[in-house]
């Protein structure tokens, strides 16, 4: 068995996903590879082989828009996973579906797919085995990947590629139904759902996604136990898969077994490549040698503050991690000339968090005079995580006190994250 997991989640002591936006913005490969590999090796004792990341093979994804930039950093990230003993999953051919936009969309006039491919052939060198197909629009306008031989013939044929592809999820067999019209004129909206199954094998499509399975070829019925739980704002048929509908297309001469067996044989090929065969079990204990500090090995105590996560991890990982929050900081402006700081300074330190403002004030005592109230301060630092009431009157009140402020923010909206020192 293979298990996957969506975001590369730092399983031990706190983190939930890679700071990817942090690693692009840093642009140092080698600061990329040492805590993802290290992050791989702890997943990998976790049990999990296959985590559908990176996306950076992207343009405008997390590692920018600079095709030469974005495919040093792609391989380092399918480099720290492949050297850690898992296999990479790149996504989503060929789109930018961390902009919630798609490659028929955002194209040139020109189309220009070589730029495109700069990244995904840098992630494919780097030994990606997995790639995910986008549900947005890819080479033939109005299809998405997963049914398109156009677009998934540039992996195939195009880059030689012999890996596994899977399909994003929702996947439309049902509802709401696939359509658009192929390269060899299929109109997939008069498919039924056999002949939309069939039709992904054979644009080169290994494994479907989704998390729901139903027995039977009925795919006008589902668990009545998923019916009210919704994806997208459409029900969870967009996420149930009928292997049974399939089967039964094999069974009556629909769908080539061929196409069955070529994907099995990839899909074998990865498991031997994984070592599952010979070593099919994760090795958990492994976890703590691999990332917990001494004291933790010794008391495994509750990672409940920073604090905690900082003391349960080992020294060398905390020390990478706060050097890539440091070469990924950006200083957006400094019209008034406040930074950097000076020892004879006055600061008050505020923020969203009171155990982050704690931090940072024990950081900047080392650069200038920490003081307790606005009053005393000649300038206010003020960390925020969103731009919402809070943060207008801390704003609000170092302007009617005649502060000016360094308003350092870490905002996230459904497109993007964004960190940002503005002065």
């Amino acid at each position: 068995m293979v298990l996957n997991s969506d975001r590369f989640y730092q399983t031990f002591a706190g983190m939930v996903d890679m700071a990817k936006y942090a690693f692009g913005t840093a642009h140092d490969e080698e600061l990329l590879y040492q805590p993802a590999y290290q992050y791989a090796l702890e997943k990998r004792a976790m049990g999990y082989h296959v985590p559908f990341q990176p996306q950076g093979s992207e343009i405008g994804a997390f590692y920018g828009e600079e095709v030469n930039h974005l495919s040093r950093m792609i391989a380092a990230d399918v480099k720290a996973k492949y050297d850690a003993g898992q296999t990479a999953c790149s996504k989503h051919f060929v789109s930018t579906g961390n902009h919630n936009t798609n490659y028929s969309g955002t194209r040139s006039p020109a189309e220009l797919i070589d730029s495109w491919l700069v990244g995904w052939k840098a992630s494919l060198d780097a030994g990606t085995q997995w790639i995910m197909a986008h549900n947005g629009g890819g080479r033939t306008a109005g299809i998405i990947p997963p049914y398109d031989s156009e677009t998934l013939s540039i992996l195939r044929n195009d880059l030689g590629y012999e890996g596994i592809i899977v399909t994003g999820w929702p996947l439309f067999v049902t509802y709401p139904t696939a359509t658009g019209i192929t390269v060899d004129g299929k109109d997939l909206s008069q498919m039924t759902p056999g002949k939309l199954y069939t039709q992904m094998p054979e644009a080169g499509i290994d494994l479907f996604g989704g998390y729901i399975v139903i027995g039977g070829t009925d795919t006008t019925i589902m668990d009545a136990t998923n019916a009210n739980f919704s994806f997208g704002g459409g029900p969870t048929f967009v996420l149930t898969n009928w292997p049974d509908v399939i089967k039964a297309e094999v069974e009556v001469g629909r769908c080539d077994m061929e196409l069955i067996l070529r994907s099995c044989r990839r899909v074998l090929r990865n498991k031997f490549e994984l070592g599952l065969f010979e070593n099919p079990y994760p090795h958990p204990e492994n976890v703590l040698e691999l990332f917990a500090s001494d004291a933790y090995k010794a008391d495994q105590f509750p990672s409940e503050t920073i604090d905690d996560v900082y003391a349960a991890r080992k020294d060398s990982l905390n020390a990478l991690e706060e050097r890539l929050q440091t070469e990924s900081a950006v200083l957006l402006k400094n019209d008034a000339s406040i930074l950097p700081l000076s020892k004879d300074m006055k600061v008050f330190v505020t923020g969203s968090s009171k155990e982050t403002a704690k931090m940072d004030r024990e950081a900047v005592a080392a650069y200038a005079q920490v003081v307790d109230t606005l009053a005393e301060a000649d300038v206010v630092i003020a960390r925020v995580t969103s731009m919402d009431d809070n943060t207008e009157m801390i704003i609000e009140d170092a302007a009617s006190a005649g502060k000016p402020v360094v308003l350092v923010a870490q905002v996230g909206n459904k497109e993007n994250e964004i960190s940002t020192t503005v002065a």
